[in-house]
């Protein structure tokens, strides 16, 4: 499990004070300040904002991450990079957007990977970069597994479910004010964002839409099997896993994701493991 510390609680205390200072300030100078919605926030915005949370990460040393080094960087971050990308690839390109608002075709969505077996975790930020933990990783056996999950996850933030579960539990205006660097409580604030992102808790009717879609993307974008996830439902539970327990499951989960693909007429592929993640990952990992 990974759950917020009485540090953090005390932290988020003196956010939210902060945010009202904040808030208290602008309606103050000018008026009523109106809040923007999910979707003023163009996606250099969301990639912008991404960068802070990504740095404070790093420099808070809030998780060790695996190295990126020999013989590393040859198997494991090359083989889950590799499944990333190709989960993702029509969502960088972002062929159906507006030109003025695409993510930015230079910019790479990196895997990170979380050295920790106690913690069972995988999580995106705005702007693609994703963390994985090796005690995730570990529970998977098969290449199909890990698919849904990185395709769960590109999707999660993509869509502006990722965005809107943070204005909802951080408001827009603090989001700016991060983006800005303006306001008193912006150290403050992306600390506590940086820390508390991993354990956001997403509703069992959004994880219900982001399976709908993710086996659409898995049928498009794969000849994987499109029931990766229905393993690690059937023998394990939000107790155990959590990534189970910040996307939280609804009933008969596990029985529903194999009709998806029918009721939007999709061809999927069957392949469940290729046996390149037993040996460019379980057998390389510490």
């Amino acid at each position: 499990m990974y759950p917020l510390k009485k540090s953090s609680q005390r932290k988020s205390f003196v956010f939210l004070l902060c945010c009202a200072i904040s808030t208290l300030i602008f309606s103050c100078k000018g008026g009523t300040f109106e809040v923007p919605s999910p979707e003023e926030f163009t996606k250099a915005n969301r990639e912008e904002l991404g960068e802070i949370i990504y740095s404070t990460i790093l420099q808070t040393n809030q998780f060790q991450l695996l190295p990126n080094l020999p013989p590393y960087d040859t198997s494991v971050y090359w083989y889950v990079q590799t499944l990333y990308n190709q989960a993702t690839l029509s969502l960088r390109l972002d062929n159906q957007s507006p030109s003025s608002n695409r993510w930015n075709q230079t910019r790479n969505w990196e895997v990170n990977i979380i050295q920790d077996d106690n913690l069972k975790i995988a999580f995106t930020i705005p702007g693609g970069y994703l963390f994985i933990s090796t005690g995730l990783l570990k529970l998977f056996k098969e290449d199909f597994e890990l698919y849904y999950v990185l395709s769960f996850e590109g999707i999660l933030m993509n869509d502006r479910y990722l965005l809107t579960r943070m204005i909802e539990e951080y408001n827009s205006l603090t989001l700016i004010n991060i983006l800005q660097g303006k306001a008193t409580a912006t150290e403050i604030s992306k600390k506590i964002v940086a820390e508390e992102l991993p354990t956001l808790v997403f509703d069992s009717n959004i994880v219900r839409d982001l399976d709908s879609k993710t086996v659409q993307d898995i049928c498009e974008s794969s000849i994987f099997e499109r029931q990766g996830i229905v393993p690690l439902l059937n023998n394990y539970s939000k107790n155990e896993v959590d990534w189970l327990r910040t996307r939280e499951t609804y009933s008969a989960r596990a029985d529903e994701i194999p009709f998806y693909s029918t009721e939007n007429g999709l061809i999927c592929g069957e392949v469940r493991n290729t046996g390149k993640y037993q040996q460019y990952v379980l057998d390389i990992l510490p």
